[in-house]
C-alpha cells in the first residue's frame, strides 16, 4: 500500500506521503531555471485550485505517492481516487503556490482536499465521513524554500471558511514531513499504523481545525 505525503515536496516533502522519486514527473507548468532559483526569495502566491488544474494534480499526486511516473499514478486503483476528476466533486478543496515571471504563472507545489468516505472509495486516510483527506506535494528543486508550509497553511484557512473541522493524512513516518506535520498540529491516530509497500511504516494524522466543535 501506498501513503500520500512526500519527501520531495515539504522538505521534499508532502502528503499522501513520500520518499524521494528517482526520475520525478515534470510538472504541468515547469518553472523555467530563473523561475524556480530562488523561488523563496520571490513572491510566491497561494491561489485557489480548480478543475483546469488537474493535470497538475495528478502530477503533484504522483509525487506525493512515491510514484516513479504520471502512468504509473494513473495505473494504480488506489490513487485514482484522489485526482480524478478533481474541482468537479463536492467538497473538493485545493490550492497552489505560483510565481509570475514575464506574465506567466508557474507552479511550485499545490495542496488539496477531498472527501474519500464512500464505500470502496475510502483512502489510506481514512477516519470518518465528514473528514477530508489532505494531499501535498512540492515541485522539485524548490525544497527547503517554505512552499510545503505556506501551502499546509493556505489548505487550512481554506478548509474552515467551507466549514471542515478536521482534516487527515497518510504519511511514511521516516518522510521529513512527518517531523513538519506534527510541528503544525496534526497528531497520530492510535492504531492507524501500518506497513508500507516498502517495508516502513506509514501512520493516520488528524489536525482539528478552529471550527472543531463549532
Amino acid at each position: 500500500s501506498s501513503s500520500l505525503s512526500s519527501s520531495s515536496s515539504l522538505s521534499s516533502s508532502s502528503s499522501l506521503s513520500s520518499s524521494s522519486l528517482s526520475s520525478p514527473p515534470p510538472p504541468s507548468s515547469p518553472p523555467s531555471a530563473s523561475a524556480s532559483k530562488g523561488a523563496a526569495t520571490r513572491c510566491v502566491e497561494m491561489r485557489a485550485m480548480t478543475s483546469e488544474d488537474q493535470p497538475f494534480v495528478w502530477d503533484m499526486l504522483a509525487l506525493a505517492a512515491h510514484e516513479e511516473s504520471l502512468e504509473a499514478a494513473r495505473s494504480t486503483p488506489t490513487l485514482l481516487k484522489y485526482a480524478e476528476e478533481f474541482g468537479a466533486r463536492d467538497g473538493d478543496i485545493g490550492v497552489k503556490a505560483v510565481i509570475e515571471e514575464e506574465e506567466k504563472e508557474f507552479k511550485l507545489g499545490a495542496a488539496w482536499l477531498r472527501f474519500l468516505n464512500k464505500d470502496g472509495d475510502k483512502g489510506y486516510a481514512y477516519v470518518d465521513d465528514s473528514t477530508p483527506e489532505l494531499a501535498v506535494a512540492v515541485v522539485p528543486g524548490n525544497e527547503g524554500s517554505g512552499i510545503g508550509t505556506k501551502l499546509i497553511t493556505a489548505i487550512e484557512s481554506a478548509a474552515e471558511e467551507n466549514g471542515v473541522d478536521k482534516i487527515s493524512l497518510s504519511v511514511r513516518m521516516s518522510n521529513p514531513a512527518f517531523r513538519l506535520y506534527k510541528r503544525l498540529g496534526y497528531r497520530v491516530v492510535e492504531g492507524s499504523e501500518f506497513t508500507n509497500r516498502v517495508g516502513g511504516v506509514s501512520v493516520t494524522m488528524l489536525k482539528k481545525t478552529s471550527r472543531y466543535g463549532n
